[in-house]
Order: structure tokens, then C-alpha cells, then sequence
């Protein structure tokens, strides 16, 4: 299924993936393609209204936030057997724990989000 899903995406289809999260509401997978690196997340539930809305707010933010590939029929987001898949480019970071994110660090993140372009 994954090799059909990158070929969408214009990659060759065999490209090596990393599952990194498996979760209830969606999958994600580290792609390496080359020099870069790219994040595809797999939504089970398809409610194409809802990602059109998470789509919307994060190209509101795409200064700030990584940004969504799109496939090679220019399109945001692919439909395959009810589930729901978006490319991202992948940006190195670290993941913060619910128990590690301190009022400090949620005030520096509204900072940086109140004064972003």
C-alpha cells in the first residue's frame, strides 16, 4: 500500500519508511528520499470536511509549521480505501510530552505564535 501511496506523491515507490507513531486516529511514517526526509500521516477516519480544515489552518501557519507536499495531481491531501494521507516536509525537532510542556514553555509558544507573520 505504501509504494502506492509515495508513487501519488510523485517518489519512486520504494523509498525506505519509519513507522514513528501508531495511534488510534492516524499512523505516521518517516520517509527518506535521497537528502530530505518527509512526514506522511495516515488519518483512519476520512472526513475530507474536517482535514480541509486542519489543511486551512496549517497554511495559515506554514512560515512557522512544516510544510504540506503536495501530490503530483496538485492536490493536499489523497483519498485511498477511506483513509486520508498528507505529506509534510520534515523538519529535526524534539516531541514534548503533555508532562514536559511547563507554563514557561506554553507562554513562549504563544509568543512566538502572537508575533509570527
Amino acid at each position: 500500500m505504501e509504494n502506492i501511496i509515495l508513487k501519488k506523491y510523485g517518489f519512486r515507490g520504494n523509498e525506505p519508511l519509519q513507522e514513528i507513531s501508531k495511534g488510534h486516529i492516524n499512523k505516521i511514517w518517516k520517509i527518506k528520499n535521497g537528502y530530505k526526509s518527509f512526514l506522511l500521516k495516515e488519518f483512519n477516519h476520512s472526513d475530507k470536511e474536517r482535514l480541509a480544515y486542519l489543511i486551512n489552518i496549517e497554511n495559515q501557519l506554514s512560515d512557522i509549521s512544516p510544510k504540506i507536499i503536495k501530490t503530483a495531481n496538485d492536490k493536499s491531501w489523497l483519498s485511498i480505501d477511506e483513509k486520508l494521507y498528507i505529506l509534510y516536509e520534515y523538519i529535526d525537532g524534539k516531541h514534548f510530552s503533555r508532562d514536559e510542556i511547563t507554563p514557561e514553555i506554553a507562554k513562549s509558544i504563544g509568543s512566538f505564535l502572537r508575533n509570527a507573520p
